[in-house]
């Protein structure tokens, strides 16, 4: 399958800086937002950093083997030995380590950190990769389905059946992470594999988007025929921004072919 990708950052409304960064290497199948969190604009530097370290770590990829069977690529052992989620276990590990050292050195910038949110294909199948917050979404048949689960208290609660997904929305925790890169020495991520079909659009982004705009928004934007992928994208900040833009947004739309 061929791979067509939009991506856009915008500050948004209501802040001065932007901290999120976002990563689009569609010849390597890798496509990451990171959404930094810090004072004094150590957010901004933690994303930076995650994204400038994958994209390093994305050098060791082997190119795109699309003609291949999924199940050979996952199932069978290849001539070059890649483990697509090791990789990403590893990338995200030396991520981390770049952004919890930095911190370690500047009062400042103590505490920083930053979500991320990743998808990796090879061939027929696709692996998420995320810690924090920032979401992936797959648009198929015109329904939008959430990839990943947000590590937040809010959601946590959701998961203890202590509150339901409308109240978790407007809570006051709903912002409060309980997993973030670069925070600690060591992070857990949260990597799942899904199958990838003919017109999947994959959605990466941070809360700047989903926070502003609800699911039925985002699917009259994607689903519209006619527009372009820099179009849809464009169209989401624009929503996000007209709702209030009260945090960075950050979007990338990945469609398969």
């Amino acid at each position: 399958m061929k791979i067509q990708h939009a991506a856009l950052s915008d500050p948004g409304k209501k802040r001065e800086n932007n901290e999120d960064n976002y990563l689009a290497l569609p010849d390597k199948g890798l496509f990451m937002v990171a959404d930094g969190m810090g004072g004094h604009n150590a957010g901004e530097l933690a994303s930076a950093t995650a994204v400038k370290t994958v994209a390093q770590q994305a050098e060791r990829l082997p190119a795109l083997e699309i003609r291949r069977s999924w199940w050979r690529r996952f199932f069978k052992r290849s001539k070059t030995n890649f483990n697509p989620v090791e990789w990403l276990h590893q990338s995200l590990a030396e991520a981390n380590a770049q952004i919890y050292q930095a911190a370690q050195g500047a009062d400042d910038k103590k505490g920083m950190g930053t979500t991320v949110a990743v998808i990796l294909t090879r061939e027929q199948a696709l692996l998420t990769a995320h810690v924090g917050d920032s979401r992936v979404y797959r648009f198929r048949d015109r329904r939008l389905s959430p990839l990943t689960q947000d590590h937040s208290l809010a959601q946590e609660l959701v998961r203890q059946g202590v509150m339901t997904e409308a109240e978790a929305l407007y809570s006051a925790p709903s912002n409060v992470l309980t997993r973030a890169l670069g925070v600690r020495n060591t992070v857990a991520e949260d990597i799942i594999y899904h199958s990838v079909e003919p017109g999947d659009v994959f959605l990466l982004c941070s809360d700047g988007l989903y926070n502003m705009i609800d699911d039925d928004d985002i699917i009259r934007i994607i689903s519209q025929d006619r527009s372009s992928l820099e179009d849809k994208t464009r169209q989401l900040v624009e929503a996000s921004n007209q709702a209030g833009g009260e945090d960075n947004i950050t979007v990338i739309l990945v469609l398969f072919q």
